[in-house]
Order: structure tokens, then sequence, then C-alpha cells
């Protein structure tokens, strides 16, 4: 702890010299220590700073000198008050470094106050840009040239100190934290004008048990809070946040977490005008958030608050654990932008409003809540629960967009208002769902999924998930195999022959409730070969299933089995399996199909299989006819390549049943025989095919067009063997 300096003078000892005959200048006098340093100052005091101080701080008469806060604030410390006399600015160029500490029971207050004693406020007057403030979004400037000094600096072991009473102007920090380890700060009463940031913590900050409490103001252009690094425990209560649509520092955001900081409760208090135009470029995303978070916070709780008028989110969220309550976000491009809810927990809106969103330029469409969804079909999307809440206003595009897979959004007795039923939800996949409903909906009662099923050893099995009400779902947790959803789709890739796994599934209803529901699995044999994903068995009931147990086949209405054989014919009858991990054909593979083509018109060339979009670079292979009726097989490595990978056979007769084999081995060969005879191979190796999302259809592709007419009796698709790989041909 900084005290009184003490000064002990040497002894010199004198060695016998000659007196050199030369005047000899008189030694330098050490300079006197400021008053403030030596008088006699207790902790507890009280001290006083005027912005003309010169004497030790004891009173106002003899009032201290802004450059000795940070000692006085060490002098008085535990408990004592830092006086700083309102009405008068304090001109500041040099930052005011405080590196003592109070204590929980009696911290130190830094406070603004009159020459009468009576609570005023501070005025400090910094060194950025001088910003006049702008009427409008009209008259916003970029400010990121603006620059500033800082007014405050914690070092490490500071803390405990009540800031109150201040006015800040022309900075481009308020408090640094940077690095700090501070407890107990309380900032509270402290307006701001034209700042760059306001509370500075960076990734090393672990700033704890902090409160913001009408920490107000206008004017930053990067960050009015920020909640970074391990931070944690902190209040931000009733704090008035406007960005005055300062711009071009990166993007203003009113209130940041970011790191791992967790902990944070926002009450009471608004986050507005945050702006950023990417040099007006339409292309280009404009960011500008009222409040945001990353992925790794946590234990996040917003109430009371309102967000509007950014160019960008009104809550931009990615954490988890995370709740608003009675919060309103209006007029901002995306009101709720929201990441989280990727576990069993969703991300809960309660009372919330979202109104009349609106773009104010760049890319991207404006909604009333965006929802994160999984890039591919085996990632987690975002879950929401918006219960009690209103969404109303206009909107020009969906008023909920989910942009991806795998992502929930319930809306639990939630008024709509105005809004256009058609474009209420909309998302870019579909394993992606909306479900609405009310707390007194019976919900989800029962789970009529299967608890114990017998995947394939080393494939991949779908498995459906159902319930007696709708539902959402989410695995809670996986022991001993490897599983995830596609939807209401729970997909396995199984071990070894009897290893046994166990996975905790999770029903979410129309109530908003989760129902959880254990499976336990133990791997079986294939029953059709080594190897099969795929093997076509007809009843003879005419309905269609997969003999290895892994895929749930989808007949057509009008879909008919004749004489033994599946008939397809056009868009009228057709299959599908959906999309699986089991048609990315990497290895070596072989598929077998004996089908007969109808005499009759159809369109060419035309197709029996597809795994096959014919946009969207979805093209994995498919089995079909050339214009002149040729057999031939298609595929594609990138997902875009169509006609220049094909090996085409003989033509086919109407009417005549063929056996269509195609086989790729070690070699990566690959070849197309026809009842056993080799009609064509690749000069050069074959890689992996695109994995394409598109699903199996028999026959045509996902859209219905290109469909053969005929009647298939077998169909069999099995990975990881050839089943020939011979030039020699093949016994059928």
């Amino acid at each position: 702890m900084y005290r009184r300096r003490e000064f002990i003078a040497g002894s010199l000892s004198l060695m016998t010299v000659p007196v050199l005959a030369q005047d000899v200048p008189p030694a330098e006098e050490e300079a006197p220590q400021p008053a403030w340093l030596t008088a006699d100052i207790a902790p507890g005091a009280t001290v006083y700073v005027a912005p003309d101080g010169k004497g030790d701080g004891l009173s106002w008469a003899s009032a201290a000198p802004l450059e000795a806060v940070g000692a006085l604030i060490d002098r008085i410390t535990p408990g004592g008050q830092v006086c700083l006399l309102a009405d008068q600015p304090f001109q500041v160029e040099t930052t005011i470094e405080i590196t003592a500490a109070g204590q929980a029971e009696a911290p130190v207050r830094i406070v603004g106050m009159r020459e009468d004693g009576a609570a005023g406020q501070a005025q400090f007057v910094g060194t950025r840009t001088v910003w006049a403030g702008a009427k409008t979004s009209e008259d916003a400037v970029d400010a990121s040239a603006f620059g500033g000094n800082t007014l405050f600096k914690l070092s490490k072991g500071a803390g405990y100190l009540h800031f109150a009473g201040l006015h800040v102007s022309h900075f481009a920090i308020v408090l640094d934290l940077s690095g700090s380890d501070a407890k107990g700060i309380v900032v509270e009463d402290v307006e701001f004008f034209n700042i760059r940031d306001g509370i500075y913590t960076d990734d090393a900050a672990s700033v704890s048990d902090l409160t913001l409490r009408r920490f107000s103001g206008r004017g930053f252009s990067k960050k009015a809070v920020r909640f970074h690094g391990t931070c944690t425990n902190w209040l931000i209560q009733d704090c008035d946040l406007d960005s005055g649509w300062q711009y071009g520092d990166n993007f203003a955001v009113g209130i940041e977490a970011h790191d791992s900081a967790h902990g944070l409760h926002i009450v009471g208090g608004r986050t507005i005008n945050c702006m950023d135009t990417q040099g007006d470029d339409p292309e280009q995303y404009w960011n500008g958030d009222g409040v945001a978070s990353e992925r790794d916070n946590h234990d996040i709780l917003i109430e009371d608050h309102v967000s509007a008028g950014h160019t960008d989110s009104g809550y931009d969220l990615k954490s988890e654990q995370t709740e608003l309550r009675n919060c309103v976000s209006e007029d901002n491009k995306r009101n709720y932008r929201l990441w989280g809810g990727i576990g069993t927990e969703p991300m809960v809106l309660v009372g919330c409003s979202s109104l009349a969103p609106r773009k104010r330029g760049g890319s991207g469409g404006a909604h009333h809540i965006w929802v994160s969804g999984g890039d591919s079909d085996e990632d987690v999307g975002g879950s929401v629960v918006f219960i009690d809440g209103t969404i109303d206003g206009e909107e020009p595009e969906e008023a909920i967009h989910v942009e991806g897979g795998n992502a929930a959004v319930h809306l639990v007795d939630t008024s709509l208002g105005q809004i256009d039923r058609d474009r209420l939800f909309v998302a870019t996949k579909k394993s992606s769902v909306l479900i609405e409903g009310s707390a007194s909906d019976a919900g989800v009662t029962a789970i009529l999924t299967d608890s114990e099923i017998k995947p394939i050893s080393g494939a991949t099995t779908s498995l459906p998930l159902e319930a007696d009400a709708v539902a959402s779902w989410r695995i809670a947790e996986k022991d001993g195999i490897d599983a995830w959803l596609d939807g209401s789709t729970l997909v396995l890739t199984a071990g070894a022959v009897s290893e046994r796994g166990q996975i905790i599934v999770q029903a979410r209803d129309s109530a908003g409730r989760a129902t959880p529901f254990v499976i336990t699995t133990e791997s079986v044999e294939n029953p059709v070969a080594a190897g099969a994903v795929l093997s076509l068995a007809i009843a003879a009931d005419g309905s269609l299933t997969d003999a290895t147990g892994m895929h749930a086949i989808e007949a057509s209405d009008e879909s008919e089995v004749v004489d033994g054989a599946f008939h397809f014919r056009g868009k009228g009858s057709y299959f599908t399996v959906d999309a699986s991990d089991n048609f990315a054909l990497d290895g070596p593979f072989w598929i077998e199909t004996t089908f007969k083509i109808e005499d009759r018109d159809f369109a060419l060339p035309a197709d029996v299989l597809t795994v096959w979009k014919t946009s969207g670079d979805k093209r994995a292979f498919r089995i079909g006819l050339t214009e002149d009726r040729s057999v031939a097989f298609f595929w594609s490595t990138d997902g875009d390549t169509q006609e220049q990978s094909v090996l085409v056979g003989p033509v086919l007769k109407a009417g005549v049943f063929y056996t269509i084999l195609v086989d790729r081995g070690p070699s990566g060969i690959i070849r197309l025989y026809v009842d056993g005879v080799m009609a064509a191979k690749t000069a050069e190796p074959v890689g992996a095919f695109y994995a394409s999302s598109a699903p199996l259809r028999v026959a045509g592709r996902p859209d219905g067009k290109q469909a053969a007419s005929g009647f298939m009796k077998s169909l069999t698709i099995v990975k990881g063997s050839a089943r020939c790989d011979s030039d020699d041909g093949c016994a059928t």
C-alpha cells in the first residue's frame, strides 16, 4: 500500500583529496514532495480534488489536483471518499491510474460533489475529436479517426471502488479494466458523451461483482460496455446507451459479451441507434447490435430492457443458458438474432415483444426472429421458446427465418398481431421446425418410438422419432454409440456386433415442455449381406420396406405393385428414401437392380434410380436411359459435373427385365454390367462420389422430372466391397 514516503539522509565518506582552485557549483536540491503526499491523511478520510487544486486535499480550500487521485485513493483506503469538484471541467490528458483497493465492507468512493457538500456531476473533458451529436441517422459520422484518451485505468489488484456523479465527454475509454482482476466495482450515475468505449475489458480481464447503475449517455463508436475475458457476475441496471449513429470502428454494440465471460444480468435501460454501413456497400452485411454475446458466454439474464434502431440486431445472442424477460426489440433489421439453445436448454424469451423490424441497408433480410440452424444434416441448430410474447408490425420478408437445419422455434401463447401467416416461418432446411401452442396444451404424454433397437454393425441406421403429440427433438446424452438428429429422425452409426449403447432424446412439445426418453442399442449383423445399406423388399400386400432395417421407404400415394414388381411411372408412382450417409459412395460399392421399361412414351433421357438433384450442386449418381434408350450410369465427384462422367451400355428393349449391376473395386475402376456381361468400364480410377443431400428416388429426380416408366423387382446397394470387379463379367 502506498504511504507517505520517508527520506533517509545518507552519510558521505570523506576522502582526503587536493582542493582544486576552482568554483564548485552547489548541489541540486531534491524537489519537495507535493502536499497531498506529505500531509497527514488517515485511512477512511474524505479528500477533495478540484481542477485548479494545488493543496493537500484535506478541504476544498486546499483541494488537491486531479493527478493526485490515484495516490489519494491509496492513502485513504480502506473506506474513504475522494470528492471531485462538480460543475467545473477537468481537462484530462493523462490517464488516472488506480492501483489501490478498498475492502468489501469498506469501499473507496470517487464521487462528484459541490462545495456545499451536495451531490453534483464532476465534469471531465478528454482529447477525442469534438462531436456535436446527430439528430437523425442522416447526420451520422464516421468516428473511426476520432481517437481520444483514457480517463480511468484500474491495474491488477485494484477493487472495491465506487464511482458516482461524473460527466465524461470526448474520451476513447471511460474506465479501462483490461487485464484487471478487480472485484466489487460500482459505477452509478455516470453520464458520458462522445466516447469510443465506455467500460472496457479485454480477453485477459477477470473482473467480478461489477455493478453499472445508470451508466448512460450518447455517442459511442465501438462498445458502451464490454463484458469480456473471464469476467463474471455483472449487473447492468437502468443504463441508457445511445450510440448516436457513430460508425466506422468495426461496428458499435451497446453491451457486448465475449470470450468466456458469464453471469451477466441486464435489467432495465435501453440500447439504441448502433450503426454500421460497411462503407455504404449494399452487398456487405451491415452490423450494429444492441446486445450481443458469443458461443462461450453463458448464464445471461436480460429483463425489462429495450433495444431499438440498430442496423443489425436488437439482441444478437450466441450464448447458452440465456433468458430474456419482458424485453422489447423494435425497428432493427433482425429484432432477435438467436444462435444459442444448441443443447437441451433452449433460449427462453418470456413476455417479450418484437415490433416492426426494418432493414436500413446491406445484405440479409429483415425479420422478427432469425435463428441459426446447422450447416449440415448432422449439425445441431438453435432452439428458441417464445412465451407470452408479441410479434407484430410490417416485415419486408418472412417473420421468422431459420438459416440451416435442426433448429426449433416454439411459440407458446404468442400474439401474432397482423402478421401474414403465409410469411410467418421459413427455414432453409426441412429439419428445422416451428411449433405453435399454449401452456394449457396436453402436449407430449408418451414417446412412441421403440426404446430398444438393434442397429446394424458398421452401418448408418435412421430411426424416426415419434410422440403422441407434435414435438421438436434433441439429443440430451449419448454413450457408446455415434448418433445425431436430422429433424425428427435419429441417425445411428453402430459399432461392432453386440456392442451396446444408450441415447437419451428429448421431445419438446407445443406447451414448451421437454420430455426425456431413453433408447438402448445393441449392434447386430447385417441381415442381408455384409455392407448392405439398402435392399428393397416387396411384400404381398404391396408394401415396400428396406430388408436391412436401416431406412424407411416412402411410397407415393399413387404407387402400386404389380406381379411382385414396383410399378414406377413418371410423377404418379415412385418411392423415396431420405438422404443418408449410407448413400455416400466413397470406396468400393455395388448397386444391383432388376427392372424392365414399359413400351410407352416418356421424356428421354430418363432416370430409373437417382441420388441426384437437377440443380444446386447436389448430384451423386443415377441409373437411367440415354436418348436412344441405352442404359447408362452417371456419377459426379464434385456435385456439379453432369454428362461428362458416364458409362453407357446397350439399348434396353421394352417389356424385358434386365439385371443392371454397377460396381467399383479397390482399384477405383467402375464397371457397368448388363445381365452379367460387362458393358463398359472407366479408363481411370474414380474417386469418391459427391455426398449429396438429395434423397434416393425410384424413379426420376426429387422434382419428379426425367422419370422413366417401368417395373422394378429388386434393388440392392452394398458399400465396402465390389460385386464382381471383373472384365470377365459377373454371374447374376
